[in-house]
């Protein structure tokens, strides 16, 4: 059976079989014979749902995400990732470029320099890195602490 050969009552019929939840609801809103072919009917239910569909940002974006002043590198890190999950056809290279730049100082950049990474490092070690400086700090804090 060739799927030009189907009737477009046919067509409706066998999209509305698909339809769960909020999408069966706003189907069973319409009018009786207001749709008068499955195109139309399609038209319809893109123009219903198309605004709740998620626009990805552009890649540019991350560069207007900048450290705090008073925001600590854990949190402006955490917050970077989640916006990074937002932006379309993301590269290391750009989020790692991005992520760097976005730092308040430069304290990172400098314990990655002392630990022997290049400024070619990808994006998840990067992220890694970070996290062990993280971690490097709160345990020296911790330290100095228990010595006052």
């Amino acid at each position: 059976m060739e799927l030009n050969s189907i009737t477009n009552a046919f067509k409706c019929r066998a999209f509305v079989i698909t339809l769960t939840g909020v999408a069966r609801r706003w189907y069973r809103t319409l009018r009786p014979r207001k749709i008068s072919s499955f195109r139309q009917l399609l038209e319809s239910f893109i123009c219903q749902f198309d605004v709740h569909k998620v626009h990805r940002k552009p890649t540019r974006h991350l560069y207007t995400i900048t450290q705090g002043e008073n925001e600590s590198i854990e949190s402006y890190l955490t917050r970077f990732v989640k916006e990074e999950m937002n932006v379309q056809d993301r590269g290391d290279v750009i989020a790692s470029g991005a992520l760097m730049a976005g730092l308040r100082n430069s304290t990172v950049l400098k314990y990655l320099v002392s630990v022997g990474k290049p400024d070619t490092v990808s994006y998840p070690e990067l992220i890694a890195e970070i996290r062990r400086h993280i971690n490097a700090k709160k345990a020296s804090n911790l330290e100095a602490s228990k010595l006052s």
